[in-house]
């Protein structure tokens, strides 16, 4: 239930941080938030450790841009031109990029009812599209509806950091990555 509320509200307040904040503040500051979170979780499990581990830099850092920066830097900057209720619409591709993935890298096999209810999500969206204007302008609806490809691509590069790593020690080093990222760039900027 907790999972369904922060789904469903995490395109509002990324729109309203996209439009009334500046777009990479937004993003960096709530990267940094969430390493806030993370990284005393991390420190009290012995975890912390194994994400500055130098068998696991170089995935970790790869994953970490997909997972975090892309995302971030795609969902906020889409949603600076679409509403957030197209946004929760375009965010729904995220089972069809699971799926495609995942039998991609993954080598698993959907059954039909997988491939079924793929099916209903891209009618979705795909009847919302062609009602026109829900999507406008197209470049910012292109940019959210590349988000969940992003999350899906971070989460294939996961499972082959687990085990050893916990999805814990995944989460916080795709924070901590990012808010180093983040705030480098907006230095630069």
């Amino acid at each position: 239930m907790i999972n369904t509320v922060i789904g469903a509200g995490q395109p509002v307040i990324t729109r309203w941080g996209a439009v009334n904040l500046d777009p990479l503040l937004f993003c960096t500051g709530a990267v940094v938030f969430a390493t806030i979170c993370t990284v005393p979780l991390l420190y009290f499990t012995g975890e912390l450790k194994l994400i500055v581990d130098p068998r696991y830099r170089a995935r970790l850092f790869v994953m970490s841009m997909a997972g975090t920066v892309m995302t971030s830097l795609t969902l906020t900057y889409g949603l600076t031109g679409i509403g957030a209720v197209a946004g929760v619409l375009l965010l729904q591709t995220e089972p069809v990029y699971s799926l495609v993935l995942s039998t991609i890298f993954v080598a698993e096999r959907p059954s039909i009812r997988q491939l079924l209810a793929t099916a209903i999500v891209l009618v979705g969206i795909g009847s919302v599209f062609g009602a026109g204007g829900a999507f406008s302008p197209l470049w910012a609806a292109v940019l959210v509806f590349m988000t969940p490809l992003f999350w899906q691509a971070s989460h294939v590069m996961g499972l082959k950091l687990m085990p050893p790593l916990t999805p814990t020690s995944i989460t916080g080093v795709k924070g901590l990555v990012a808010e180093h990222f983040g705030v480098s760039v907006r230095r630069a900027a």
